[in-house]
């Protein structure tokens, strides 16, 4: 396996582990706020730029 093949797993495994991260945090405080406006909110700018 060369570099680029292990850095690209890294960061993979990196973005899988933030996802559940973020996925447990979000079922925390799903009682306690409406999060569909702001992850909309939130996310908006991503897709902006990457237009």
């Amino acid at each position: 396996m060369n570099r680029d093949q292990h850095l690209v797993f890294k960061v993979l495994d990196f973005t899988q582990e933030l996802m559940a991260h973020v996925t447990s945090l979000a079922w925390h405080f799903l009682p306690y706020a409406n999060f569909a406006p702001l992850g909309a909110l939130l996310l908006q700018p991503l897709f902006v730029d990457v237009k």
